[in-house]
């Protein structure tokens, strides 16, 4: 028999002793817990209707591509080597890279267009960059 063994063998875990109150650490004080408020509704309702519609389309689009590809890609892979389906698994990891290069190339649309709107908007305030006339 072990010297910390009760007759029983339980341990009694309801009353902690001084020691373990001595050493246990002081409890929280309320100015030490930081508490956030909710926002209202107010404060968010108008931020989509401020985002360029061909911004929230490449945004959802690219979403949408993206956890469609990553999917595709992981399910074709374990379909592939856990239950030997390896026409069903090629197939669905091709579907998976189609979808995410469908999703670079609307990144790709989208920043090319963006920078083509950035450049003319720069050139009709006449803040474009001239290389041509150099001193």
């Amino acid at each position: 028999m072990l010297p910390f063994d009760d007759d029983d063998g339980d341990f009694d875990f309801e009353e902690p002793t001084q020691a373990e109150r001595d050493l246990a650490p002081d409890s929280p004080e309320e100015d030490l817990v930081e508490t956030y408020d909710e926002p209202d509704e107010g404060d968010l309702a108008g931020d989509i209707d401020e985002v360029d519609d061909d911004t929230l389309s490449a945004f959802v689009a690219s979403v949408v591509f993206t956890n469609a590809g990553v999917f595709a890609i992981s399910l074709g892979l374990m379909l592939w080597y856990f239950r030997g389906r390896q026409q069903v698994g090629l197939g669905l990891v091709v579907v998976g890279v189609l979808a995410l290069v469908r999703t670079y190339q609307y990144y790709y649309e989208w920043k090319r267009s963006r920078d083509e709107t950035e450049a003319d908007e720069g050139d009709a305030d006449g803040g474009g960059d001239d290389l041509d006339q150099r001193d």
